[in-house]
């Protein structure tokens, strides 16, 4: 049996920031915009009090008081506006750049999974069959297929490639696919995305996880969900989720729907859902994105829950993928 080709390390060109739902740098640290504006602030109060000085150092009179104020305060309102406009307008672009480039990453991603997939041979092919397609993919298997079963029900080869008390695995892959199931850890920190650039344990279950062609389309639907939430400044960093019992992860993953299971929608902040609602109403695009996001997670939840321990449940529950998730599904009306 042909070992398996290693996956290369991401060079520097594709170590981008994957970590969609954390703030750009650029919302991190202080421009040079707010720092003019600071001193062209002091400058004008400066100034202002010069004046009221070298006219005599009287208090104005309660008939001039507001026009005053207004003379000293309109000024630094609109430096201050013009200040808060070029950094939004340096913040969409470093976002911008930083969608693009992590968009990039994972087209990069992707063409050396399929091209490490041409190379790879098929374990338990016979070598005696049809030499026209010695290397002919496996047939994809499709996303409405039934959950797989249980682990002891599963592909021969895949038993065999996990000795006694190996980590566990998510039996994202067809009986004849070319590799061993993902394992659920791996899984799991993949749907976290990497933190940072540097995040290297993160790249590498992220490249496991594209790896796995039933794994890869939930991390898709993610990352596509997590993009268009993010140009609405919405960060899964940013919100609070309170937890929900592993019991209730089961119990949905088991097609449990309605008020019963309304904890799991843990982020409840109104201004947010109003948010998400608004565009879910307004934007084709993202209606139909959000969809199938929601698709892809109840798919692979339903497979992972018999394997997963409540601990594995509960590392779920707090990664970015499960939050996006508690979002959506609440705005959309999951837990109605």
């Amino acid at each position: 049996m042909a070992e398996k080709p290693r996956a290369s390390q991401p060079g520097p060109a594709h170590r981008v920031d994957l970590a969609l739902n954390a703030r750009p740098p650029s919302a991190r640290r202080r421009g040079a915009a707010e720092l003019i504006a600071a001193a062209l602030s002091l400058l004008w109060l400066v100034m202002s009090g010069g004046f009221l000085w070298v006219s005599g150092g009287q208090w104005p009179t309660s008939g001039t008081l507001v026009m005053v104020i207004v003379t000293i305060v309109v000024p630094i309102v609109l430096i201050w506006t013009a200040a808060l406009t070029l950094r939004t307008a340096r913040e969409m672009r470093d976002e911008a750049a930083r969608l693009q480039a992590a968009l990039d990453a994972m087209r990069h991603a992707w063409l050396e999974q399929m091209q490490t997939h041409s190379l790879r041979p098929v374990p338990g092919r016979s070598m005696q069959g049809s030499p026209s397609s010695p290397s002919a993919p496996a047939k994809p298997r499709v996303s409405g297929q039934a959950p797989m079963p249980p682990k002891s029900a599963a592909s021969p080869a895949a038993s065999q490639a996990a000795p006694e008390g190996h980590q566990k695995s998510l039996a994202l892959r067809g009986p004849d696919a070319p590799a061993a199931p993902i394992a659920l850890d791996d899984f799991i920190v993949a749907l976290n995305f990497p933190e940072s650039g540097d995040d290297a344990e993160g790249f590498r279950a992220l490249r496991r996880a594209l790896d796995d062609p039933r794994a890869a389309r939930l991390i898709r639907a993610a990352h596509d969900v997590l993009t268009l939430l993010s140009q609405d400044g919405l960060y899964m960093d940013d919100m609070r989720a309170d937890p929900a019992r592993p019991e209730l992860w089961r119990r949905f993953a088991n097609g449990e729907r309605g008020r019963s299971v309304a904890d799991l929608g843990g982020i409840r902040d109104k201004e947010l859902l109003e948010k998400v609602s608004a565009r879910l109403r307004k934007d084709a695009i993202f209606r139909d994105v959000a969809h199938h996001f929601l698709r892809q997670f109840d798919q692979a939840l339903g497979e992972l829950e018999p394997r997963a321990s409540d601990r594995d449940l509960i590392t779920l529950s707090q990664t970015r993928t499960a939050r996006a998730f508690m979002l959506i599904a609440r705005a959309i009306g999951t837990f109605d």
